[in-house]
């Protein structure tokens, strides 16, 4: 893996190619594709253990607890206008 040459993708774009030495002064996430002579499709470095290991990869924050309907804090900030049509009683 040392003498290989890397490929990777960023905000839709390719670079490379890229020694081992030169992808880890990269800002590269655990979701960043990677791609390698040897490799069929394009992979997420997560995916690449021996990359995964070797890199100081951002590692991406779990998902967001679910929603299960409660609202614990309600902040409003600003101005709020609030105008009521009057509607008429007149019988005709």
């Amino acid at each position: 893996m040392k003498n290989k040459k890397f490929y990777f993708a960023k905000g839709g774009n390719k670079f490379g190619p890229k020694t081992l030495e030169e992808l880890k002064t990269q800002e590269l996430c655990c979701d960043t594709l990677i791609w390698h002579d040897g490799m069929v499709n394009w992979t997420e470095i997560k995916d690449i253990p021996e990359l995964y290991n070797i890199l100081k990869i951002n590692k991406l924050p779990p998902p967001l607890p679910k929603n299960e309907g409660k609202v614990t804090k309600t902040e409003v900030s600003g101005e709020l206008n609030v105008l009521l049509e009057k509607k008429s009683n007149k019988i005709f």
